[in-house]
């Protein structure tokens, strides 16, 4: 089956573990990481920053560009890949603290 990854992160985290993240996921070559911005966690950066850092790191770690693809947000990027995914596919998701991801789960 295919990997499906879903990821945000908060934005006090320093550059190189943003890197290390991104490059352990893309080191398991998902089929497709949708990455997405915690915008009340921007944490003094500015908007987009640590989209595009995960973003830049996981193609600099090898990961197709056409793998990684923008979300509005946690809910949206988890809906998106369980939309996409079939039989024999994963849909690992990196939550934070969205409830409404957990409900969409529960309902999924």
């Amino acid at each position: 089956g295919r990997l499906f990854v879903s990821l945000g992160m908060p934005g006090d985290r320093p550059d190189a573990e943003l890197a290390e993240v991104a490059g352990a996921i893309a080191a398991a070559r998902p089929h497709q990481v949708r990455v997405y911005e915690l915008a009340d966690y921007l944490r003094g950066r500015a908007p987009m920053v640590v989209p595009r850092l995960l973003t830049d790191a996981m193609i600099a770690a090898g990961l197709a560009s056409s793998a990684v693809r923008a979300a509005t947000g946690e809910v949206a990027a988890v809906a998106d890949a369980l939309a996409v995914a079939g039989p024999g596919d994963v849909v690992l998701v990196l939550v934070h603290l969205d409830d409404d991801v957990y409900r969409l789960l529960a309902g999924a």
